[in-house]
């Protein structure tokens, strides 16, 4: 990996691998640009008793966790690991309303200079005993590393954070009454000078929320302009064709017509934080599945977990239209076959073998050897039309990766649960994927492999606390 120098400071090049596979083209980053630098416009907010609040919520939402081989870690469920998710605040301090960037290098909060906080106080309407977090990515460095399918992955890794924040809530004593909000079209003039820094959504809540128990690192000394090293982002900023394209259709997203805001209540099962907290830090993505069956009942609870969440969030979202297709490959007493959780129909793959049909779901995944393994494989789909000329079709495809991110979450967890391995697969052929599937009407829009762990690891993004020396 080639470590290069810019501004007095060494980053590693960001260079995953040339190519994923012969149907997928990943485009090597070999230098760093500053799109927008939240930390060397102002020095560190000085730290209060809400903010503190706010910094451990940050932290156990984010995955943020202490390691002592690394400590710019953060526990993420992707292999890629690259996504360039950021939280910022939107908090009333010192009788005024501030936007604040938090540094999770420094463990800090950074004020944004110059942010235009009449247009966030009027769309997002905050009042001093409630705050909004707005969760931003960088599309710029992760669309030039991964082509306009970077779109998806990055709400796919926002929608993480969606869901962390929402499953601790469940465990307060007091409801925050949290909010979740989507960005208007005046979105653009939140930030001074965005360039491609983009917000994927809002979250509202009341401040009296309870304190997480959660064990984080100190602040550290804010570094003076003259030696601070790059910001959290430190992409770069190239106005490719393929970032105009994704700032076009997400324009047309953020329609003025839809509903903006969607109250996040919780029906479900009683949570305990601890039980929570351990889930958040400790998630993690198989390395490789081991060559054996799952047996029946892990794969039936699986099942029962993701129809059961999905129906209690769809409304949540406003998704009208999805299926849920399970592929059963090793799975002990189950035929090979192709199993829809909402519409309750099963299409028998009868002239197939299980070598053939993982061989098929193989070549579908892109190659990908993590597949070969695999028991059985969840395929989330959403009935839109992310072409369509009309507003109606951006907006139902964004929120229907939102609600993909936030069932693949779930499927974290359950998978916790019921003791089986499992991994996302962000990249795959659609065509491919639907020819197993039999279907042409739904949009796939990620998959999820299941199988018997060997070696689990965690994985992590360092995306966003990059290594400086």
């Amino acid at each position: 990996m080639t470590v290069l120098q810019k501004d007095n400071y060494q980053l590693k090049a960001l260079c995953r691998q040339d190519v994923e596979s012969h149907n997928s083209h990943v485009n090597r980053i070999n230098f760093a640009l500053n799109s927008f630098d939240f930390e060397r416009p102002a020095s560190a907010v000085p730290s209060t008793a809400a903010l503190d609040k706010y910094k451990v919520l940050f932290e156990a939402i984010y995955g943020y966790r202490k390691d002592k081989k690394d400590p710019r870690k953060r526990a993420t469920p992707s292999a890629g690991a690259l996504y360039p998710t950021e939280l910022l605040l939107l908090h009333f301090l010192d009788g005024q309303w501030r936007l604040l960037y938090y540094s999770f290098r420094q463990h800090c909060f950074f004020a944004v200079e110059n942010a235009g906080i009449p247009q966030l106080v009027d769309d997002l309407r905050p009042t001093p005993n409630r705050g909004v977090i707005l969760v931003y990515s960088d599309f710029g460095r992760t669309i030039q590393k991964y082509g306009v399918r970077a779109f998806r992955y990055l709400y796919l890794d926002a929608s993480f954070v969606l869901y962390n924040a929402w499953l601790l809530s469940t465990t307060w004593k007091q409801d925050a009454n949290l909010v979740v909000h989507f960005p208007r079209k005046s979105a653009r003039h939140y930030l001074p000078a965005p360039a491609s820094n983009t917000l994927l959504f809002s979250l509202a809540l009341d401040n009296d929320f309870d304190a997480v128990n959660l064990d984080v690192a100190a602040a550290t000394p804010a570094f003076s302009p003259e030696t601070a090293p790059a910001s959290s982002i430190t992409y770069p900023n190239l106005y490719s064709a393929n970032l105009l394209r994704a700032q076009s259709f997400y324009a047309r997203a953020c329609a003025d017509a839809q509903v903006h805001t969607a109250p996040l209540g919780y029906g479900g099962q009683e949570l305990h934080e601890e039980d929570v907290l351990r889930y958040l830090l400790s998630r993690r993505s198989v390395k490789s599945f081991a060559d054996g069956a799952v047996p029946l009942a892990q794969y039936e609870a699986v099942k029962h977990d993701l129809a059961t969440y999905a129906r209690r969030i769809r409304a949540v979202l406003h998704i009208d239209d999805y299926e849920l297709a399970c592929i059963p490959v090793q799975v002990a007493g189950v035929p090979a076959r192709v199993e829809y959780l909402v519409s309750g129909e099963t299409k028998e793959l009868a002239h197939q073998s299980r070598p053939e049909l993982s061989q098929q779901i193989v070549a579908a995944c892109q190659d990908q050897a993590i597949m070969r393994n695999a028991a059985f494989v969840v395929v989330l789909l959403v009935n839109v039309n992310k072409r369509s000329r009309y507003s109606s079709g951006y907006t139902d495809y964004v929120r229907g990766v939102l609600f993909s991110g936030l069932l693949c979450a779930h499927l974290y967890q359950s998978a916790l649960f019921t003791k089986v391995g499992t991994t996302s697969i962000g990249g795959f052929s659609e065509k491919l994927l639907n020819e197993i599937l039999q279907q042409e009407t739904y949009l796939p829009i990620v998959v999820q492999a299941f199988g018997v762990p060997d070696n689990t690891i965690a994985k992590y993004d360092n995306s966003t606390v990059p290594d400086v020396r």
